[in-house]
């Protein structure tokens, strides 16, 4: 097994939970399975790690005696979503063949931006923007809006129950709540497991913390976007956005 894979059999042997390595064989097919109880679960790992050419260039900062800066809007990006896509479609080739309840993606952070995969990571799943209130609403601050852009995890409600995300001291469980499993996922017992760890956008809603677009709104069309959750909210006006993320990066060589 891959460093990467034993460290999953670890994190979940931190829950009192088996991880079993499924397997390779020449079928598509997830990475782990874990029996709780009733619940069989299968979890398919994904790992994301600094591109060569990121690499590249800091290694190339580094040598000049130059300080490395990089900015990054964390938004959806295409890449992640192809990987998501991979996954859901391991764990559809398996869930009927081992009579499985649920199914997750764990998405692991193994680089030197971290912070950043991870915030790609749960803006690819969700498709969330954070909602700037302004005119009357300014002090209402800035809040979560889930499902506002094209969303991996409605493109794959059909087989994805939700995603872990974990790099460094982060750790977190996603839940897909516009899965056709959501109802019966959200109280099983599998994740309870780990709460409080857990983030449901219906929760978030529901404590008056996250907005939510769960209609089909064409996600480009941004007006009607706008106009929904103003009408949905009694906002007044609003300014949805993707924050950049600035990360500086410098080489401190030991003295002798």
């Amino acid at each position: 097994m891959s460093r990467e894979e034993d460290y999953i059999i670890d994190f979940f042997k931190a829950y009192d939970l088996k991880a079993e390595k499924i397997p390779e064989s020449t079928e598509e097919s997830p990475d782990f399975f874990i029996a709780l109880g009733d619940e069989k679960i299968l979890i398919e790992l994904k790992t994301k790690i600094d591109s060569s050419d990121l690499i590249e260039k800091r290694e190339e900062a580094f040598e000049k005696g130059e300080v490395y800066e990089r900015m990054a809007v964390i938004g959806r990006n295409n890449a992640i979503s192809k990987r998501i896509r991979k996954a859901s479609s391991q764990l559809m080739s398996q869930k009927n063949k081992l009579n499985a309840d649920y199914c997750f993606v764990f998405l692991l952070a193994d680089g030197q931006y971290r912070s950043e995969q991870l915030g790609v990571f749960e803006t690819s799943l969700y498709g969330d923007k954070d909602i700037i209130h302004m005119g009357d609403d300014f002090n209402k601050g800035i809040k979560k809006c889930y499902y506002y852009t094209n969303s991996d995890f409605f493109n794959n409600r059909s087989i994805i129950d939700g995603a872990f995300l974990l790099g460094g001291e982060f750790g977190r469980l996603c839940i897909n709540s516009v899965s056709e499993n959501y109802s019966s996922a959200i109280k099983s017992r599998f994740v309870e497991t780990f709460r409080p760890g857990v983030l449901c956008p219906i929760e978030q809603e529901s404590k008056g913390e996250a907005y939510l677009i769960e209609t089909p709104i064409d996600r480009l069309d941004e007006n009607a976007l706008k106009n929904y959750l103003c009408d949905k909210y009694n906002l007044n006006k609003i300014v949805p956005f993707n924050w950049p993320q600035i990360t500086v990066t410098s080489q401190i060589k030991e003295g002798k």
